[in-house]
């Protein structure tokens, strides 16, 4: 059998050869080292029933919930078929690397506070509060937004079990794209190919950057 790290190293060649890390994704890059990370991820593999991961002794199998970001007054959003492909790309994505997919079903956020991100600020205020929205902690959250809105997609930590996916990157949209698998690696404890290659401190906390090695 192989070790979770280690089906997370294969993974991420084709994650991210399908999903080059650009523009879209605004997942910071201030965190400590993979390794260290993943000593955090690890203790969420089978250890209770609240687990967001769990090891049948062949592959990782990982819960998702499902939000969906919707007008006050119930309009707009993604529609819940949408699922379907969602699934089938993760599927196609991760499957042959050993790690296997969970619907845990859906629910709706009614707030026009979550439908219109076009002129957010840098620092994602309306993200840290959806992604406490009806949250759960027995699988990953994916909060979607509508294919017009937002033209990005944003995971809460590397690793994490929330991230917010909406709008458009190059006229596809970003929900039905597999710019979900690559925000889903984040979650899973994947970080940018790039990274430990960036400048600058971060936008929101100060942060210094890691050194390029």
């Amino acid at each position: 059998m192989k070790s979770f790290f280690t089906i997370l190293i294969l993974v991420a060649s084709t994650i991210w050869t399908a999903a080059n890390a650009q523009s879209f994704c605004g997942t910071r890059t201030h965190y400590s080292n993979t390794l260290a990370n993943y000593q955090t991820t690890a203790k969420r593999l089978g250890t209770n029933g609240t687990s967001a991961y769990s090891d049948n002794c062949t592959n990782i199998i990982v819960n998702l919930r499902f939000h969906f970001a919707r007008n006050t007054n119930g309009t707009g959003g993604q529609p819940a078929s949408v699922i379907t492909t969602i699934m089938n790309n993760l599927r196609a994505a991760y499957n042959s690397h050993g790690i296997w997919f969970v619907n845990a079903g859906y629910d709706e956020i009614l707030n026009d506070r979550y439908t219109n991100w076009q002129d957010e600020d840098p620092c994602n205020p309306r993200f840290n509060e959806i992604i406490q929205i009806n949250r759960v902690n027995n699988a990953i959250n994916i909060y979607l937004l509508e294919d017009d809105d937002w033209n990005q997609g944003l995971a809460e930590g590397v690793p994490g079990i929330a991230f917010v996916l909406g709008g458009r990157f190059n006229g596809t949209p970003i929900v039905t794209s597999q710019i979900m698998s690559h925000e889903l690696g984040h979650c899973l404890n994947l970080f940018h190919t790039h990274h430990g290659c960036e400048s600058g401190p971060d936008p929101c906390t100060g942060a210094t950057a890691n050194v390029c090695l």
